[in-house]
């Protein structure tokens, strides 16, 4: 008597869809070729923007990193934004790299998301109207890659 196994389920390409990289970001993965970022708002000391900016900045770092080694990113293009806080800090985002843009073709589904999980944001938050920052994964890594340390003579046109 042969006792056949269940089938084996083919498994998702993007089996964990949405992962930490810090306590102010998160990604998920929207498509083969868009991931979107997640800000929190993040009280670390009482300077919370200055708080933000660094762990954005170290948080965008470790994603380029992902961005190079990972095989589950390889064909994501596109890193975007889509919330209340780059409509209230967009200095912060256009440091970062990213352009804000309410034009193009996923606007309008990243908006309708974003609205569905109104739950999932502070009350007085809600009346927000979200805004979009995009930045392509190129230049997400060509900004935040971590280069090895180089010395380089003030004097000199001479890396050591």
């Amino acid at each position: 008597m042969d006792i056949e196994s269940p089938p084996k389920s083919k498994p998702n390409k993007f089996e964990s869809k949405e992962f930490s990289i810090n306590e102010a970001l998160s990604c998920e993965v929207e498509s083969e070729e868009e991931l979107s970022i997640h800000l929190s708002i993040v009280n670390v000391n009482k300077n919370a923007q200055d708080s933000l900016a660094f762990l954005l900045k170290s948080g965008l770092e470790r994603l380029a990193e992902m961005l190079e080694k990972e095989s589950r990113l390889k064909k994501i293009q596109t890193i975007t934004a889509t919330s209340w806080i780059v409509a209230k800090h967009p200095g912060l985002l256009k440091k970062a790299g990213f352009t804000l843009n309410s034009q193009d073709s996923g606007y309008t589904q990243a908006v309708e998301k974003y609205k569905s999980l109104i739950g999932k944001i502070a009350p007085d938050k809600q009346g927000i109207e979200p805004r979009r920052a995009v930045i392509s994964k190129d230049e997400l890594i060509k900004r935040y890659r971590k280069y090895p340390f180089i010395f380089k003579s003030p004097k000199e046109d001479k890396y050591y």
